[in-house]
């Protein structure tokens, strides 16, 4: 987008008409998953600009607009531009970590049950290791997180650890081969809480009424194909959780087909968040300790079901409705009378832009980029 737009603008044209992205199938029997956007670009004027989408059940809208931005949304233009860290003051959200191993250093549960029991000196290297799938759908998988020379001369741990340099220097990458002298190593560590982390996937389901978050133990290892915040307060959970941060990373960043990809430079820094006071993180944290109580309800089977996208839910098991709660009392939280919104206003934030107009101007201190309520205004009238 920083490349191709700019020179259209500086060409004297703009977008005339757009929709924004749908799956495209036809009737073949094996369709593909491709999903479209339509973009009109024509010389500028002041006519009215016409914007199409479709709505969760599915039904064509039409909106006559003033103009539409790069976003395909109704706004004037504006350029988000990934940042190193959080504008807003939130904690620093980093990448898991990457093994590089081909499978030597991770294990099943019953690998890892079997290897403990086989020399339990183990159990001190053995973590949970969790990647974006494995969080979503509530699979336990385990991963050997060495930092002791004394582990490597345990019998078992010898044997994963040669298979993990032997594959290492038969690696194209110069930069994988570097890291044979030192198997007991992932190749690339991001950290690792010394109290908890906050783990969110980086590609998501664009069905789901809210993006995938949780806490993990200091006994878990995040993998690369998800983001962490290590040691971060429980508030910032609260955040990511909100459907305003869902409507964020829907317009501002990427996409794998039609699911949300998710960025920490992109999405998270460059989320606008007021001011908050420690009365406005403590009612964060109490939302986040909801949500978490409400999971605690499900057992292991029955948690990825809160994850699942809507049309392919399980029937609710009972606990279902107090995560709606917790999300209700979040979004209350989220745009209560301090943010300038009603205490009682339970809405979707994409509806209402006058919220998140409110919550902009909220803000003590001026920020580096445009009013969030021009991203927004996705679906308002």
């Amino acid at each position: 987008m920083p490349i191709l737009w700019p020179l259209i603008a500086a060409a004297g044209h703009e977008i005339e008409f757009a929709h924004t992205s749908f799956r495209w199938s036809n009737l073949a029997s094996h369709n593909a998953s491709v999903s479209v956007v339509i973009v009109g670009i024509a010389p500028r004027d002041d006519n009215q600009k016409r914007l199409y989408s479709v709505d969760d059940q599915g039904r064509a809208i039409v909106r006559d607009v003033e103009r539409i931005n790069t976003y395909l949304v109704a706004g004037r233009e504006i350029d988000i531009r990934p940042s190193k860290s959080s504008i807003s003051g939130a904690a620093y959200m980093g990448l898991g970590n990457m093994p590089k191993d081909g499978g030597y250093l991770l294990m099943s549960v019953d690998e890892a049950d079997d290897a403990v029991k086989a020399e339990p000196d183990i159990a001190r290297y053995v973590f949970d290791f969790v990647c974006a799938q494995e969080f979503v759908k509530g699979i336990a998988r385990r991963c050997l997180w060495i930092d002791a020379a004394h582990a490597v001369t345990l019998p078992l741990i010898a044997e994963r650890l040669a298979g993990v340099r032997a594959m290492r220097l038969a690696s194209a990458a110069a930069s994988t081969r570097a890291f044979a002298d030192r198997p007991h190593r992932f190749k690339q560590i991001q950290g690792r809480g010394k109290v908890s982390s906050i783990v969110v996937p980086k590609v998501t389901s664009e069905t789901r009424p809210y993006l995938p978050v949780g806490v993990l133990s200091a006994q878990s290892i995040v993998s690369d194909n998800a983001f962490a915040l290590y040691d971060a307060p429980l508030w910032n959970m609260a955040l990511i959780a909100s459907r305003l941060h869902l409507v964020w990373i829907a317009t501002v960043c990427g996409k794998l087909e039609s699911r949300y990809r998710y960025s920490n430079t992109l999405g998270w820094n460059t989320f606008p968040v007021p001011l908050l006071s420690d009365a406005n993180k403590a009612d964060l944290t109490r939302c986040a300790e909801a949500i978490l109580r409400a999971r605690s309800g499900f057992s292991r089977d029955d948690r990825p079901a809160l994850r699942r996208p809507r049309d392919t839910r399980r029937p609710a098991p009972s606990p279902r409705a107090e995560r709606r709660n917790a999300g209700a009392h979040l979004y209350r939280t989220m745009f209560s009378a301090r943010y300038g919104a009603p205490r009682n206003a339970v809405r979707v934030v994409s509806n209402d832009v006058r919220f998140i107009r409110r919550m902009r101007q909220a803000r003590k201190t001026p920020v580096r980029y445009p009013p969030i309520c021009d991203l927004l205004a996705i679906t308002s009238t």
